[in-house]
């Protein structure tokens, strides 16, 4: 009788951490939604951008030719509208949808930092909160902020604006990182 209460006080409790990103969605920038559970198995690399870096010139080339690079990474691009470089312009962001490579996943514009609490972009709350992603408590310091996502879901890299295009290279050419059998080190 004690096992059957201990079961029924275990889910009689709501899930306090994601710890999938593949349980996640994302809004896209062309009113679709993205189901992160499509990109199983392929590297994710995630970059926190600002409207006006996309549509200077060279902008979205550089995240092209990333994925070009490495066909097997999905790479989706997150405007930042609370980084204070980026302009909400709506007219500067139909100009980067209409820009946008099939290549490239962009995501609606939302905020990226933690201090915006239930208005963070969701995708950026697991990124950016331990008890989510499992490994890194960190915020978006940035635009051009990277993060980078194993084939197995883990987050296994954050890279911050102006690292060298040969280490973002060698990070998205790893091997995979997988889940420890031993669970979570302690920090």
């Amino acid at each position: 009788m004690r096992y059957i209460f201990y079961i029924a006080l275990l889910y009689s409790f709501p899930l306090m951490s994601q710890t999938s990103i593949y349980d996640l969605k994302v809004q896209t920038a062309y009113g679709g939604e993205l189901r992160l559970q499509h990109l199983k198995g392929r590297k994710i690399l995630i970059a926190v951008v600002s409207v006006e870096n996309l549509n200077r010139k060279g902008g979205l080339e550089l995240w092209d030719s990333i994925t070009t690079a490495n066909p097997n990474v999905a790479c989706i691009l997150i405007p930042a509208s609370d980084m204070d470089t980026v302009s909400n312009d709506s007219a500067a962001m139909v100009s980067v949808r209409t820009k946008t490579s099939k290549k490239l996943i962009l995501s609606d514009v939302g905020s990226v930092r933690k201090d915006r609490g239930e208005k963070q972009h969701p995708l950026m709350r697991w990124l950016t909160d331990v008890s989510q992603n499992e490994y890194f408590n960190s915020d978006v310091t940035t635009d051009q902020q990277l993060y980078v996502i194993s084939e197995s879901g883990i987050l296994y890299a954050i890279m911050e604006k102006g690292v060298r295009m040969a280490v973002v290279n060698e990070v998205l050419k790893s091997a995979d990182v997988k889940p420890s059998p031993f669970g979570r080190l302690k920090r």
